[in-house]
């Protein structure tokens, strides 16, 4: 169920020494994240999707088989791109992990319907639409706009891939959503906390 926005900031611990963070592709410190044990299946993807590329750039999203990819499902989200430049995003699919997490399923919602406010959440807009640019990015951020009784799954991962349609242009973006379980943040934490100058 969704509840305020403040009711959600509250359940969040306290004394994090790692803000959300956006790393992106090329940097070391998402090097080190995407190679980190807990992120293995944010790993399998992105390699996934670079062996779908042919010329080292942004795959056709009809590359793309669900079939070859059967672990990842439960995680995965797809969203479509509105206009070019990019002002929106519809989510087209939802793995059942990600609607039983966040208590709800957003196939068809609109991302400005889910986040209406970027000034209050500006690291997930950043995300979006620096994917529908064709940047590769992972975002680790708190789970705060679900009301979630479990502490221990308010954090997670968010890997954002951009896929283009046969014109050339970006009109999907496919992502894998990891929750972390109890002690799994530590594991993440330590390598990245370094990494300031890409977490707000």
């Amino acid at each position: 169920m969704f509840g305020s926005r403040q009711d959600l900031h509250r359940q969040i611990s306290t004394g994090d020494p790692l803000p959300p963070c956006l790393l992106q592709a090329g940097d070391d410190a998402f090097a080190a994240a995407v190679a980190l044990p807990v992120h293995t299946r944010l790993h399998d993807l992105l390699v996934y999707w670079q062996s779908k590329s042919t010329d080292g750039g942004v795959p056709p999203r009809g590359a793309i088989d669900p079939i070859e990819i059967p672990r990842l499902l439960t995680n995965i989200v797809l969203y479509d791109v509105i206009e070019r430049p990019a002002r929106d995003f519809r989510c087209r699919l939802v793995g059942a992990m990600i609607r039983s997490m966040e208590e709800a399923n957003v196939v068809g919602q609109h991302l400005s319907a889910m986040v209406p406010d970027q000034t209050i959440e500006p690291l997930v807009w950043s995300h979006y639409f620096a994917a529908a640019r064709g940047q590769v990015m992972l975002r680790i951020d708190n789970l705060s706009w679900v009301n979630h009784a479990s502490p221990h799954y308010l954090r997670y991962a968010v890997l954002l891939l951009p896929l283009r349609n046969p014109a050339g242009e970006i009109d999907q973006l496919l992502g894998y959503i990891h929750y972390y379980g109890p002690g799994e943040y530590a594991a993440v934490r330590e390598p990245l906390a370094a990494s300031t100058r890409s977490c707000m």
